[in-house]
């Protein structure tokens, strides 16, 4: 009788063997499946948030240039939309010391802003040309501009429908004529 030692055997898997094997890898695949998706939806979400933060950023940067770059800035209280009317440095269509008037529209509750080489209140229907309106956002439910007595302290509230309001505050100095200082 021939009988082979263990040395010249040949080593191979057996059928359990494998099959626990697929099992185990069928597992693993479902686990890294399901991890990717969750990523992928988490990944949605944190994107949605940061264009809404980045948007409400956008307006916040050009609400505070307009208004820290004001020479002149006029609020009229309405409730729940007040209106600005300001002359500033600051201009989106290179217009030196344009007039700007921050409002939301009564048809559709725009956040528009408007700049001009002429104040808004004096439009006429030739001079409509002259206005640069910029639809800022939709669905505006309150727009408020409260300021300090010193004129100091300006406090913004904005609220968009299904957004959390945006509520700023921020200092601007007084302007003061420095060259009776001299």
């Amino acid at each position: 009788m021939f009988i082979k030692s263990t040395s010249e055997t040949k080593k191979a898997f057996t059928l359990i063997e494998l099959i626990i094997s697929i099992i185990l890898l069928g597992l693993i695949v479902t686990f890294l499946y399901s991890s990717i998706a969750n990523l992928q939806k988490s990944n949605t979400i944190f994107s949605k948030k940061d264009k809404a933060s980045a948007k409400e950023l956008k307006i916040l940067s050009l609400i505070y240039d307009d208004i820290f770059e004001a020479v002149e800035l006029n609020i009229t209280k309405q409730k729940p939309f007040d209106t600005i009317d300001l002359m500033s440095k600051n201009s989106l269509f290179d217009i030196e010391y344009p007039y700007i008037t921050w409002l939301v529209s009564k048809d559709d509750n725009y956040l528009l802003r408007i700049e001009s080489t002429k104040k808004f209140k004096n439009v006429s229907s030739e001079d409509i040309n002259l206005f640069h309106i910029t639809k800022i956002e939709s669905d505006c439910e309150a727009f408020q501009i409260f300021q300090s007595n010193k004129k100091e302290n300006i406090l913004l509230y904005i609220k968009f429908k299904d957004k959390k309001p945006i509520i700023y505050e921020f200092f601007k100095p007084l302007n003061t004529n420095r060259s009776k200082k001299r």
